[in-house]
């Protein structure tokens, strides 16, 4: 299974809606997580495993604080994608949750800023995206209390996800040609054949009706049949 790590390191752009879906799925985890009385304890985009339709699993619960009790008074040991509390105490608690999100948002909201690169609208997309950075801030406070909490993080990303989609809905351009199937093209909110391109199916009727070629009447014939001449000898 791929995870967030791997999708937020590959080259190719994340598209920005993908990228607010998996984190308002990310937000859904941890409050279903909370919501059973389980921490996770050291959230990270390696432990977020993506799956269909942009939702997230979160796996490896409680490895990372294993690991650094395991490696207690090892000076150069990473505790940079820990929760200052959970360094003081290597025990889990729901705030580090919080911190970790605020480390994955940070890294998501770099990402998605930098796949707007090269588009017009970029600035535009600066400014709908701007809530998810603000988040990642607000949720890597050094003191737990002044953390937002999940009702917060939930609410907030959803509105950013909604202001996205109204914005890609109003930028649409508009006035370009649907194509149908063969190459048709089709009037807006129709399924009618325009003018433009192909004639329309009335159209292409009379014409093939002024082309054909008026048949001869039939001449009725009574009696029997003419003789046939005979072979010459």
């Amino acid at each position: 299974e791929r995870t967030l790590a791997h999708v937020l390191s590959a080259s190719d752009p994340l598209p920005i809606e993908q990228g607010l879906q998996v984190a308002f799925s990310m937000v859904e985890e941890v409050v279903r997580w909370h919501e059973r009385g389980i921490v996770h304890g050291h959230i990270t985009s390696s432990n977020i495993l993506l799956r269909a339709n942009n939702r997230i699993a979160l796996a490896d619960s409680g490895i990372g604080l294993c690991s650094m009790q395991a490696q207690k008074g090892i000076t150069d040991y990473p505790l940079q994608s820990f929760a200052p509390e959970t360094i003081g105490s290597q025990h889990p608690v729901f705030s580090a949750d919080l911190y970790g999100l605020g480390l994955v948002f940070r890294r998501l909201s770099v990402v998605l800023n930098r796949s707007t690169q090269g588009d017009e609208r970029r600035a535009e997309f600066g400014k709908i995206i701007a809530p998810l950075g603000t988040l990642a801030e607000a949720l890597l406070e050094q003191d737990p209390a002044r953390r937002p909490p999940l009702a917060q993080l939930r609410r907030t990303v959803l509105q950013t996800l909604e202001q996205y989609s109204a914005f890609e809905k109003k930028v649409k351009p508009k006035g370009r040609p649907n194509i149908g199937i063969q190459g048709k093209i089709l009037r807006s909110g129709s399924g009618e054949a325009s003018s433009e391109g192909r004639a329309e199916p009335n159209q292409r009727n009379a014409r093939h009706e002024e082309r054909r070629p008026v048949s001869s009447p039939v001449r009725e014939t009574t009696g029997s049949p003419p003789p046939q001449s005979k072979p010459r000898e």
